[in-house]
């Protein structure tokens, strides 16, 4: 009988190469199609969609699922993937998709501060430009911070292995797989004691980042509209408000697919609450989020979306046959 694990599994994989693929698409439509309006601000979209594409190569391996147990009131993080990744690399491959999941919290805040600094503080922008790739330091501290601060607390000891190996084989796979666990009532030890603190300071720091990004992006929002709606040139008015429209549909789909479920993982075991059945769904939600952004940004860019268009309907007019014989026999009547 298939589990809804190997369901899971499945899924990610083949979600992840839709994702793969998408993104990779938009890498080439956007060194391709260089808009003069967009500026530098295409090197943020090209991370962004390089950063999709890790994820979901890391989500396709790992497919982890977040679980709250009432046990210590702890969360677990049990990956879902392929069966014959040893138990040590799981656990790497688990740490680097928690590291990509705190990244994609504090991007979109960065992604919205360039824009911001590009429309409305251009001035600070030519003065400052060669400063600005502190603006690419500051997320990846943060996520690297809080991922370090996590892994330390959710590395299993001895003690979380005989708690919680029975419980980790039962969470959507049902088989022995690899596992981070994190429990804010650990008190055995004095190392056990810090982790629940590292813990703890984690959850928190996150929620504030989270508070705090949305507040930004709210304020760069407005900020952004209201300078598009000032600008003279009806296409570049345009084309501002498309980019602004795009920054906020990239934002809304991580919020609602992979950050809501994983605040409400973190947060459940503080009010010693069980995920139960919703753990089965999230590593269905963590897959779809990079595969939705390039869909995003070609449906709001239209001129990222003509140029595709043209680029499809030329290779499918050149490759046709019609179109090879009408050449040759063009190409004859001009020679004769």
């Amino acid at each position: 009988m298939v589990t809804v694990g190997e369901i899971s599994t499945w899924h990610s994989v083949i979600v992840g190469t839709i994702s793969i693929s998408l993104n990779s698409l938009l890498l080439f439509t956007i060194c391709s199609r260089s808009l003069k309006v967009v500026g530098a601000y295409k090197y943020m979209m090209l991370a962004t969609a390089a950063l999709d594409i890790l994820f979901s190569m890391v989500d396709m391996c790992a497919s982890p699922t977040f679980a709250s147990v009432d046990l210590l009131s702890s969360l677990l993080i049990v990956m879902g993937g392929f069966r014959f990744i040893p138990a040590k690399l799981g656990r790497i491959l688990l740490i680097g998709f928690m590291f990509l999941l705190c990244q994609t919290i504090v991007t979109p805040p960065c992604l919205f501060s360039f824009r911001y600094l590009q429309i409305c503080r251009s001035h600070f922008l030519s003065m400052y430009y060669h400063r600005l790739q502190f603006l690419l330091i500051i997320p990846v501290v943060i996520s690297s911070s809080c991922c370090a601060m996590i892994s330390f607390a959710a590395w299993p000891t001895k003690s979380d292995r005989k708690l919680f190996d029975g419980i980790a084989s039962h969470i959507n796979v049902d088989w022995n797989s690899p596992y981070l666990v994190a429990s804010f009532h650990k008190y055995a030890t004095s190392y056990d004691r810090a982790q629940s603190k590292v813990l703890m300071m984690a959850t928190i720091s996150l929620v504030v980042v989270m508070i705090v990004g949305l507040g930004w992006m709210v304020f760069c929002t407005k900020a952004i509209m209201d300078a598009a709606k000032q600008a003279t040139d009806r296409k570049t008015r345009n084309l501002q408000v498309q980019l602004c429209r795009t920054l906020i549909a990239q934002s809304a789909v991580p919020f609602f697919f992979i950050h809501v479920p994983f605040y409400i993982c973190i947060l459940m075991p503080l009010m010693d609450w069980d995920t139960g059945m919703i753990s089965d769904f999230l590593p269905f939600l963590f897959a779809w989020s990079p595969a939705t952004n390039p869909l995003i940004v070609l449906y709001f860019v239209r001129d990222y979306r003509t140029f595709l268009l043209r680029k499809f309907i030329r290779f499918k007019y050149e490759s046709s046959p019609t179109s090879s014989v009408f050449y040759v026999s063009k190409k004859k009547q001009t020679i004769g």
